[in-house]
């Protein structure tokens, strides 16, 4: 009994280490949040009804990268580098229906800028004029996230399931090639962040702007991983 209990202490170090690490991860994440929360930072979004002449309207929108800090220095040491301004005082009128590539190099803020738009990215001033109304916005980032569930969940996210017909998810699969996904049923439940390849939840991504048809969609590389010979038939077939 005595053994035991002196063994105790050796035999779950291990665990109460790897517990308090992750504590700690969530503790700095959580002071984060609550850090950005109270900054009030991002863009001012000023959602109108829908109309059909009305489309986005940028007005001096600045958007930087914060400047990094040292998680092992003092907070109150100044930061190793400055802020990075990657766009300042943008003011854009963009028409309903038209369609904007933003093209550059790696790093000089296309991604930044989108999150922005959407309200998504903290580092960011000005204002922004978007539609207003159920499915009006839709942000595809370069990383897309399949909840596991039914493939109907994961399709129609976010939107919940038995709101949207299976015959207009099932279309939408079509349309986006995923025929083969399909074919195992919408009644099939799996981790589908794990079960499908980077292209067929780019794909799936595509389906989802295909079933939702919002008024105004920000794509971050959405073709990134499909192949070159299926990027502009897919593309189009989602567009149109």
């Amino acid at each position: 009994l005595v053994q035991g209990s002196l063994l105790w202490i050796p035999d779950v170090y291990g665990v109460v280490v790897s517990w308090l690490a992750s504590t700690e991860r969530l503790v700095r994440f959580s002071d984060a949040l609550q850090g950005h929360a109270e900054s009030g930072g991002g863009v001012s979004l000023d959602k109108h009804a829908p109309s059909p002449e009305l489309g986005i309207q940028i007005k001096k929108l600045s958007v930087w990268t914060p400047a990094p800090h040292d998680p092992f220095c003092d907070d109150a040491r100044p930061p190793a580098r400055p802020p990075a301004t990657l766009l300042d005082s943008l003011s854009l009128n963009i028409a309903a229906g038209a369609r904007v590539l933003l093209a550059g190099p790696s790093g000089v803020g296309k991604s930044s800028l989108l999150r922005a738009l959407c309200g998504a990215w903290p580092f960011a001033e000005g204002h922004v004029q978007l539609p207003i109304g159920e499915s009006a916005i839709f942000f595809m980032p370069a990383e897309v996230f399949v909840p596991s569930g039914e493939l109907r969940e994961a399709v129609s996210y976010p939107v919940p399931k038995g709101v949207i017909a299976d015959k207009a998810i099932e279309s939408a699969l079509r349309t986006v090639g995923l025929d083969i996904v399909l074919a195992q049923g919408l009644d099939r439940e799996m981790d589908w962040g794990l079960a499908l390849s980077c292209g067929q939840k780019a794909r799936l991504s595509l389906a989802r702007l295909v079933l939702h048809k919002p008024r105004f969609a920000a794509l971050d590389e959405p073709l990134a991983h499909i192949d070159d010979a299926s990027r502009v038939k897919l593309l189009g077939a989602c567009l149109n």
